[in-house]
């Protein structure tokens, strides 16, 4: 009888336990969802019948020999759990968010327009990024189950990512699916990736068919083509269009380009770019958006420059060493600069400017990466540094205001203020600070 009163006695404190732990569980939930909810009430009502049993049964033969300090143990193992969960309470939380990654369809398989060819291809010039607004969708529909909400929703990506978040901010059909974007180092004007017209999709089309053998009479058979076979007879009739269209290479030489979506005036209205403004599907999504110092130093774009040019490096980058006058980014900085501007101008949400420049001449592209997802060697500056750039992105996913402790305030862009936070050992918002440098650097600069 004696035992069926503590089994009792214990079930009901395990049983409050339980509950506790389970309404705040329920309260987590966005959605209630009876599946989940009847696993998790098996999970919890097995484990708290089950183990209280099996820890009885096992000290039972262990109770000759700690019965006189059995309780001290008990005080010890709960002050200890009690210190673990105030002391991981107080502790900064650098990740308090919920990353996705996704694949979708590149090169041919992505961007190849057989809209002219039948109805049910009216949308393959951009089935890649179709495969991306599938992805969001789903994360709309599920992201709860994994901790996420799908009413805060940051895109982010860089190089070709980042131009794919100025895709996904043009086109009406990812309205609502997501709230915020960070474009890191992603142009589309004077490096790829480049936006597709329409008229360029179509001729790449005509050609790479063309060279498949295929027509409006057996367009059917582009399904049975190897993706190796189409991905080669793609790659030569881009080469072709280029030199057609005289798209010259950014690294100077020749003539490139890439498959990238298409602006066809349906699923992308407006080239976030090269238009005047930007996109108006994008008027209400804050945008992070920046570049790296070095970005294009490794492809062999350091150069002796003028002494001028040193001197307005000097003056709008006073703390980096002048030796990293030859290898400054303008290629991608400046396209990346219109587009803020047209952001800012439309007096939507805002928009934030950065410029990375930890570890130059080193800080090329993609050299934020690593600090980003947590993979630096483990100095203590790139530890600190991996501190700063893991909160920027989580600050701006959670709130909009890319803002964490141990940098300046950091204002919203705006044409005549200009501000950018310049991201380095030590960080600090400047104002227009490189416009003379880009003149420069680009003659005829014109954001």
């Amino acid at each position: 009888m004696e035992y069926l009163v503590e089994f009792l006695l214990l079930g009901v404190g395990l049983a409050m336990d339980a509950f506790a732990v389970s309404i705040c569980k329920g309260l987590a939930m966005r959605k209630v969802n009876k599946k989940q909810a009847v696993v998790i009430a098996l999970f919890f009502g097995g484990f708290q019948a089950i183990m209280p049993i099996v820890g009885w049964f096992l000290c039972k033969g262990f109770q000759n020999y700690i019965e006189a300090f059995d309780h001290w143990i008990a005080f010890a193992l709960l002050a200890f759990i009690g210190m673990k969960m105030i002391i991981e309470t107080l502790s900064e939380k650098e990740e308090d968010v919920v990353v996705v990654t996704v694949n979708h369809r590149l090169g041919a398989a992505g961007y190849l327009n057989l809209s002219a060819f039948d109805e049910k291809y009216k949308d393959s010039a951009n089935v890649g990024m179709w495969d991306v607004i599938d992805a969001l969708t789903w994360i709309q529909d599920n992201i709860e189950y994994f901790g996420g909400d799908p009413d805060n929703v940051t895109i982010f990506g860089q190089s070709g990512g980042g131009a794919k978040v100025l895709t996904l901010m043009s086109t009406p059909y990812a309205k609502g699916l997501f709230h915020k974007g960070i474009n890191q180092s992603g142009a589309t004007e004077t490096v790829g990736p480049k936006l597709t017209p329409e008229e360029v999709s179509l001729r790449i089309t005509e050609l790479t068919l063309e060279k498949l053998g295929i027509t409006a009479e057996n367009i059917e058979d582009i399904q049975s083509i190897a993706f190796e076979e189409l991905n080669n007879a793609g790659t030569e009739a881009i080469a072709q269009v280029a030199e057609e269209f005289q798209y010259e290479s950014p690294f100077g030489g020749s003539y490139s380009y890439e498959w990238e979506p298409v602006v066809e005036g349906d699923f992308l209205p407006t080239d976030p770019v090269l238009d005047e403004g930007f996109a108006e599907t994008g008027y209400d999504i804050p945008l992070l958006i920046g570049s790296n110092l070095n970005e294009w130093n490794f492809m062999g774009r350091s150069s002796d420059v003028s002494e001028e040019v040193v001197t307005a490096f000097k003056e709008a980058y006073p703390n980096i060493d002048e030796e990293n006058a030859g290898s400054v980014d303008s290629m991608i900085r400046v396209p990346l600069l219109r587009t803020t501007a047209h952001k800012a101008d439309q007096g939507g949400a805002p928009v934030y400017s950065y410029i990375f420049t930890y570890g130059a001449p080193r800080c090329t592209h993609g050299a934020e990466i690593p600090y980003i997802f947590g993979n630096v060697d483990s100095t203590s500056a790139d530890e600190a540094m991996e501190k700063t750039m893991r909160g920027i992105w989580a600050a701006f996913a959670r709130t909009g205001i890319p803002q964490v402790d141990g940098i300046p305030t950091w204002e919203a862009y705006t044409r005549d203020g200009g501000a950018t936070m310049i991201i380095g050992e030590n960080s600090e918002l400047v104002y227009n600070h490189d416009l003379k440098l880009l003149e420069l650097l680009e003659p005829g600069f014109d954001y």
